[in-house]
């Protein structure tokens, strides 16, 4: 892998080899279902991964929550920066938060719903 010349210390050269064996189908699938092109959604990937590169110290452990979220907001942007560039148009997207928190008021629901359920007596 190219990116591992830049890196300097063999920390963070095993550090980059794990993000990108853990990531990089995630990466390629959320650049592919921006930029809806797959050979697109491979330069998204490799500017991504250049981005992190350049921040590798700010990643802390691989398999977190964290890291997976910084991940994917980079791998978006660096989706979006292509497709401004190919199409000229702002492109909206869903904030993530938004969509947990939907999520989080659908869960609420079927549990409300649920214990309602449970209490019901047969007739």
């Amino acid at each position: 892998m190219l990116f591992l010349m830049v890196l300097e210390s063999p920390e963070d050269k095993s550090k980059f080899e794990a993000i990108y064996y853990s990531y990089r189908n995630l990466m390629y699938w959320i650049a592919k279902d921006i930029l809806g092109d797959a050979g697109l959604a491979e330069d998204a990937v490799q500017e991504a991964f250049c981005r992190l590169v350049k921040n590798i110290s700010k990643i802390g452990e691989i398999d977190c929550s964290t890291t997976k979220k910084y991940i994917i907001l980079t791998t978006k942007s660096a989706a979006i920066d292509i497709y401004r560039k190919w199409t000229g148009k702002e492109l909206v997207l869903f904030e993530e938060e938004q969509l947990e928190e939907e999520a989080c008021t659908e869960d609420a629901v079927q549990d409300r719903v649920f214990e309602a359920i449970k209490g019901l007596k047969p007739e």
